[in-house]
């Protein structure tokens, strides 16, 4: 007989199998969306002695990456009960988060996913395998092979390449292609056909906006097959360096920023040197910190504006503290000006996320921002 788990925090409810010792998400309704990140969806499973094993809902879509506590996390395909399977270690209560595709797009939040479903190919051995929450480029035993699609970039930026792969044994070197840049990688046996890892492959920069052809080939297999190809996603990250407060101020600059959207973009032109491109009002910006002085910080944006364009509302965010202010018109979107717009507390050292998100656009662009400053009081 089963017993009944209710997570009131989602009321949802899940369903524990004594004899098959896992625990059952029954319907895929049980998960809520993450603000802001689209494909992407959060539940929380209860502290447990004894199971180990998660098992997601039959009607899951496509999985292609799993995080647990915020960390990514191994994923199985059980080929019995035809369902994804996660292994926890459940002495305490544990958040999880799975990213979902089905066709390769981009997303609202800037995400490339490159998907199996739509990957075209080239080769004899290599070909598309489709099972519940399981798509994937399988039988790819011929060196030969590769798999490639087309794709028109939005925007120019700095991109964390990511692949969601499983390999039996031994390991493989593949190659990535984007455009005129590349990427050689070697990449580990995950113990199973059927068990997924996502790993980071390093970065790449796409230079403009633009068609590219994007390509991934086998170079070396100690296998029978170079890998099972679940999925290849860019993801955005910063073109700069590590924030560190060094001093008792903290300069963010736009170049250290992640840009979380589809047309908003670091410019590097000399005379820029901003966030930039801002049409998308949904578009955000984000900047990941150290901070050594916890403490009380005013808050000043380096922004510019063109003529007659100002007026957008923009929101400053810092965990649970918000700053509103009014994008000004500087006569010019690289005419520069400090606007003080108040202060947030800083109160623990260590990493800290600083968060630019507009609350609506006023005519062309929101505005440009070169940099925030962060001086304590």
């Amino acid at each position: 007989m089963n017993k009944i788990l209710t997570i009131f925090l989602f009321s949802i409810q899940i369903l524990q199998s004594s004899g098959e010792k896992a625990l059952h998400i029954g319907a895929w309704s049980q998960f809520s969306e993450v603000a802001g990140k689209p494909k992407r969806y959060l539940t929380e499973v209860p502290e447990s002695a004894s199971v180990k094993t998660l098992l997601l809902p039959s009607n899951a879509p496509n999985i292609i990456k799993v995080l647990v506590d915020k960390k990514v996390s191994p994923f199985e395909h059980d080929q019995k009960l035809n369902r994804i399977a996660i292994e926890l270690d459940r002495n305490k209560k544990r958040l999880i988060e799975v990213e979902t595709a089905d066709n390769s797009k981009q997303l609202g939040d800037g995400r490339i996913i490159f998907s199996s479903i739509d990957a075209k190919i080239k080769g004899n051995t290599a070909k598309l395998e489709k099972n519940p929450s399981n798509y994937r480029i399988g039988f790819w035993s011929n060196l030969s092979d590769s798999i490639f699609w087309n794709y028109k970039a939005t925007r120019w930026g700095m991109y964390d390449v990511e692949l969601t792969y499983s390999l039996e044994s031994k390991k493989s070197k593949i190659h990535i292609q984007i455009g005129d840049k590349s990427i050689n990688s070697e990449i580990q046996a995950t113990n199973s056909w059927y068990k997924y890892n996502t790993v980071r492959l390093g970065k790449i920069y796409l230079p403009k906006s633009g068609q590219y052809l994007i390509a991934v080939k086998g170079v070396e297999k100690e296998s029978a097959a170079v890998m099972n190809f679940k999925s290849l996603v860019l993801v955005p990250t910063s073109e700069g360096k590590e924030i560190i407060q060094s001093g008792r101020n903290i300069s963010l600059h736009s170049r250290d920023s992640k840009v979380n959207g589809v047309t908003l973009r670091y410019e590097p032109a000399q005379k820029k040197q901003c966030l930039g491109y801002w049409s998308n009002p949904s578009d955000w910006a984000s900047w990941d910190f150290i901070v050594k002085e916890p403490g009380d910080y005013t808050v000043t944006v380096r922004q510019g504006c063109g003529r007659g364009h100002g007026g957008s509302k923009v929101s400053i965010i810092s965990g649970t503290q918000k700053l509103i202010f009014n994008a000004e018109d500087t006569g010019g979107f690289q005419n520069w000006k400090n606007i003080d717009i108040g202060s947030i507390k800083l109160k623990e050292p260590g990493l800290n996320i600083l968060e630019v998100r507009p609350l609506d656009k006023k005519s062309v662009a929101v505005m440009d921002i070169q940099e925030i400053i962060l001086t304590k009081k």
